[in-house]
């Protein structure tokens, strides 16, 4: 009798969808975990008191006190331009040349009209010599004919010829002096414009008013130029000032003096108020205050434009937090407040401050930590703040 076998367990298989399930129970496991009790480093800051610069900011454009357009009083056609943009130049030195053929022309006329007149004069001069010698004569003919009156060796006729040739030389004589004034005037009138000529001529070489910067080259060698239209212009570099630009509301709050931090772009730049403008704009109730800058950026433009922050305050008693660690939920400002190792994100209402530092409105404990909003935050989010944070 063949003996009964004990029948074979089956293998009881595991489901591939038990599988995943766990898996992803697993992952989200350890992703909650590491999500919500894996400290993240932050970096965060404080809200502490801390002495506060009240500032007030506003655009602002670089312009200058001492700035000119170059040009000239004559028309005429560039010769030369012998400076470009950027240029250094000296008082006095020469920039442009002009050619003017009709000032040139008015020259050489006024220098022969000035000629023939002081020939006019030695022409009146020498005829005075003549007529004075005949006049001579005459005199000494009447007196003679008036001493042989007396002595009857002559006739009354011969007398009243004698006088009426004195007489008319004297008038000749007169004519001679008056024609040499005449002249001598006339030689006056030429000089005028022949000096007159000269000027003119001058201005067809256009020298630098004062010491100065080229910031603009208007015309090129060629063009024909009109009176008062501008060649180049000009720019004393020691009278640039900053102009900015403020809301009416805090003329009263700005004095000559203030400390002024500009920024052009990233670079700071120290200055002070050189002057407040008594103008306010009509239509955008602003007034502009002038910034003498304590030194210049490395490359600098009429009209770059600036931000300035003037100093007008200082306050020593009000929280603060740095203006790195406000951020926004929603369009609502607030902080990532840190408590008990977890961040939440609280609205903070904010007034004012300095440049780098918001005054707090929402009452928060002082030495409360704020996170800095650099990274993916989430409510209850473990961080551990980072030392030597701000």
């Amino acid at each position: 009798m063949t003996p009964l076998q004990k029948p074979q367990r089956r293998r009881r298989r595991i489901s591939p969808m038990l599988i995943v399930t766990a898996i992803c129970t697993v992952a989200a496991v350890g992703f909650a975990g590491y999500r919500y009790f894996y400290p993240k480093t932050v970096e965060a800051g404080a809200v502490s008191v801390v002495p506060l610069v009240s500032e007030t900011l506003g655009p602002a454009t670089l312009d200058a006190l001492t700035m000119t357009s170059v040009a000239s009083r004559v028309s005429g056609r560039i010769a030369a331009i012998n400076v470009d943009e950027g240029d250094q130049v000296r008082a006095g030195e020469i920039l442009v040349r002009l050619v003017d053929s009709d000032t040139e022309a008015a020259v050489l006329q006024a220098e022969a009209q000035l000629r023939a007149g002081q020939n006019a004069v030695v022409a009146a001069k020498a005829d005075l010599a003549s007529v004075s010698a005949v006049s001579e004569n005459a005199a000494r003919l009447h007196k003679r004919q008036q001493q042989l009156m007396t002595t009857g060796a002559t006739t009354q006729t011969a007398l009243d010829n004698a006088e009426a040739d004195a007489r008319q030389a004297t008038a000749e004589l007169d004519k001679a002096r008056a024609a040499i004034a005449q002249a001598e005037g006339n030689v006056d009138a030429y000089k005028a414009a022949l000096a007159v000529a000269n000027a003119n001529l001058s201005e067809t070489v256009i020298r630098a008013p004062f010491d100065g910067i080229v910031v603009s080259r208007d015309q090129s060698v060629g063009a024909v130029v009109t009176a008062g239209v501008s060649i180049v212009q000009l720019v004393d570099p020691a009278s640039l000032v900053l102009s900015a630009r403020f809301d009416e509301s805090l003329i009263a709050r700005l004095d000559p003096g203030m400390k002024v931090s500009a920024d052009f772009n990233g670079e700071e730049i120290t200055g002070s108020v050189l002057r407040i403008n008594r103008f306010v704009d009509t239509e955008t109730r602003e007034f502009s205050v002038d910034v003498k800058l304590d030194s210049l950026p490395k490359n600098w433009a009429i009209d770059q434009r600036a931000r300035v922050h003037i100093a007008v305050a200082e306050q020593t008693t009000l929280p603060s937090v740095d203006k790195a660690l406000i951020d926004r939920r929603r369009d609502v400002a607030g902080l990532w407040l840190v408590e008990h190792g977890r961040i939440h994100f609280t609205p903070v209402a904010f007034a004012g401050g300095s440049a780098t530092r918001a005054v707090l409105v929402t009452p928060i404990p002082e030495g409360t930590l704020a996170v800095k909003p650099g990274r993916r935050l989430f409510a209850y989010m473990p961080v551990k703040p980072e030392e030597g944070g701000q």
